[in-house]
């Protein structure tokens, strides 16, 4: 029987739960989503991009001052390679929601005027146009979550119980 280290053990499992948590959290903002196209209730999505993005410019600041103020190694790279993950993920954000609301304003102004006097092809271009911001946005989501999972990498670790008693006294 080969010996698997509890450390490998341990990555694969973070790895599992960072993969599993992208997946839920991807999926649970597309459903979000397609239920506000359904409903052609755009102001909640307009109105969320704002907390956003000042959630990742400010992760983006935190990781960049937090990458000087580290003496040079490997933490001080694992925390560079958050920020420009993190500046990676606020540029596509940026994209995606100036593309997604063109593609918004196109399908409400399309819906005011009706149905009958419009193409349909018209209508399909701007449903790609729409979820082709919004994909973006969820691209976004994950270089951002690639950046976390960088620096959270020892929130993860194998601790021996007599460890875990000493920091627990």
């Amino acid at each position: 029987m080969k010996y698997i280290s509890p450390r490998r053990v341990a990555n694969r499992l973070a790895r599992t739960f960072y993969n599993l948590l992208y997946a839920l959290v991807a999926g649970a903002i597309f459903a979000a989503l397609t239920s506000y196209f359904e409903q052609r209730d755009f102001v909640p999505l307009a109105a969320i991009s704002g907390p956003i993005l000042a959630i990742l410019f400010g992760f983006t600041a935190l990781m960049y001052n937090r990458a000087r103020a580290l003496p040079s190694g490997v933490d001080q790279r694992r925390s560079l390679y958050a920020a420009e993950r993190s500046l990676q993920a606020t540029v596509l954000f940026l994209i995606g929601a100036g593309t997604g609301g063109l593609g918004a304003i196109l399908i409400h102004s399309l819906s005011s005027i009706g149905n009958q006097s419009v193409h349909p092809g018209v209508i399909i271009f701007a449903t790609v146009f729409f979820y082709g911001g919004m994909l973006l946005v969820l691209f976004s989501f994950g270089s951002f979550f690639l950046g976390l999972q960088a620096i959270a990498h020892k929130l993860m670790r194998w601790i021996s119980l007599r460890r875990l008693a000493r920091i627990v006294r």
